[in-house]
């Protein structure tokens, strides 16, 4: 039997004796009958006292690992008459699934999981994936000096605020000031993603059995996060100019909601944008009925055409606006940075639910991002980012319009990330979905931003991510597939409607 002691550890040296002797044990070194030493000839070996020894084997002997015979000496215990040392199998698997939450049971939407896994088996066209294009990434201007900077490198390692560090709320309180929204450093609270904010807001706001009013269609993550908190959905249509605010303004009597989520600016998925008529209508009918507005801008700085709308945000002017946005869609989505703007009150409560969710924010994202807004990169990059998307944008908008399929109607955006279609009738999203995966094309169906599994008759196509030169690719795999599916539904189209290739408005 052979031990060895670190004499200068802070662990106790009777201690490692027993540590060490239990592993020989259950190892199977030291077998059943095994005469370990006497007391007095193992604290010479081990230079150690002999009270050491003693306190080890009574230790042991308590565990029920050894026990002493008088003549015999100190032996390990044989296995069957261990009652707590040895490992014996459960008499049934641990079935996981009945141990859920709740919460856990009522929520199991993957769709988008789904939509973010990536499929190596073969080369795809996705127009799926609502993300920039990684050719865009300015990775060079976003690790300047701070690369030899040991004191900024110290401070991106360690812990920061939970509201997030305060250099880059300053620095984004600058850039909403340029853009209408005026706030105090204790109005803003960084997330891990905007998506993080709305699942605050739920927790944070709606109790079970509450009611929100959402956009019809709509982002399906929003979708997931008021159904997990088991709130009543009511959605309103989305028309050209945004929401239909008649029906809104009905329904918000009858249902009496606690708030309203909207995307204003190129919505997803639609990608259609509420007029400033209508974000004062809006503003006036939470007002009169007293419900708060979240207002997503995470696609506001993505504009190619038209005029440019102040924010609800900027608008509002009796705190009814959280406001919601991220750098997940103009800069990189794995930077997962975002923030939310609204009266300090309902800030310092959503803070104390970040700090049980992920204490805070990578601090290291921050730090990095802050240097690359302050650097006056962003504004460039946002620019040259806008350049190139509507180049994309138009390339798709032009294979649409050549295409000349009788019934497919789309809506044409001034900026985002997405063109919104609507197919021919009598064909299906989901069908139309696997045919085109076969020939290596992917979208995301019309259906999961919709309530109760409508909307299978309109497909979301993203331009940003996917090359130019895929576009044109994929733009012709998927309307030849979309021709193949309307030439074997001819018989069944009746289409009074004689124009072709018109836009959805």
């Amino acid at each position: 039997m052979k031990i060895q002691l670190d004499k200068e550890s802070r662990i106790p040296l009777y201690i490692q004796i027993i540590n060490q002797i239990k592993a020989m044990i259950f190892s199977g070194a030291l077998p059943p009958e095994y005469l370990l030493p006497p007391e007095r000839k193992l604290a010479e070996e081990l230079e150690v006292n002999r009270s050491t020894i003693l306190n080890a084997y009574r230790e042991l002997k308590a565990e029920g690992l050894v026990h002493s015979r008088i003549g015999k000496g100190t032996m390990v215990v044989p296995y069957e008459s261990k009652t707590e040392v040895s490992i014996r199998p459960p008499e049934h698997r641990l079935t996981w699934q009945y141990l859920l939450s709740d919460e856990a049971c009522r929520f199991n939407d993957i769709r988008i999981i789904e939509m973010l896994r990536v499929n190596g088996d073969q080369p795809i066209i996705s127009f799926a994936t609502g993300m920039a294009d990684p050719a865009l990434y300015p990775v060079d201007e976003f690790y300047p000096d701070i690369t030899y900077d040991i004191d900024k490198k110290k401070r991106a390692l360690g812990h920061t605020l939970v509201e997030g560090c305060v250099e880059l709320r300053k620095t984004i309180m600058k850039m909403q000031k340029e853009k209408g929204i005026d706030s105090l450093l204790e109005e803003l609270l960084i997330l891990s993603g905007s998506q993080q904010g709305l699942n605050l807001v739920a927790r944070c706001l709606l109790n079970a059995g509450d009611t929100v009013i959402v956009q019809e269609p709509t982002y399906i993550g929003a979708l997931q996060i008021f159904s997990n908190a088991g709130v009543k959905i009511i959605s309103v249509p989305v028309e050209e100019k945004g929401m239909r605010l008649d029906i809104m303004e009905t329904l918000i009597k009858k249902h009496k909601p606690k708030l309203i989520y909207v995307i204003p600016t190129f919505q997803n998925p639609t990608g259609t944008t509420m007029d400033l008529k209508s974000r004062i209508k809006l503003l006036n009918i939470a007002y009169s009925n007293q419900v708060p507005i979240i207002e997503d801008d995470a696609y506001g700085e993505l504009r190619y055409e038209g005029n440019t709308f102040p924010s609800l945000k900027a608008l509002d002017q009796y705190d009814h606006v959280l406001y919601l946005n991220t750098f997940s869609k103009t800069l990189f989505p794995g930077i997962r940075i975002g923030w939310m703007c609204g009266p300090k009150e309902i800030i310092h409560q959503l803070t104390v639910k970040k700090q049980l969710e992920d204490l805070h924010t990578s601090t290291f994202s921050q730090v990095f991002l802050t240097e690359f807004l302050k650097s006056g990169r962003f504004q460039v990059h946002i620019d040259e980012s806008c350049r190139y998307y509507r180049e994309k944008r138009d390339t798709m908008l032009k294979k649409l319009e050549n295409s000349r399929i009788k019934g497919l109607r789309w809506v044409r955006p001034s900026g985002g990330l997405y063109i919104w279609c609507r197919l021919p009738l009598n064909i299906s999203a989901d069908t139309l979905l696997l045919k085109s995966k076969e020939k290596g094309v992917i979208f995301v169906p019309g259906s999961v931003f919709f309530l109760n599994n409508k909307g299978n008759e309109y497909i979301r196509l993203n331009f940003t991510y996917p090359t130019v030169k895929e576009i044109e690719k994929g733009m012709m795999i998927l309307l030849n597939v979309i021709e193949e599916e309307n030439k074997k539904n001819q018989e069944k189209i009746i289409n009074k409607d004689s124009a072709i290739c018109n836009p959805i408005y």
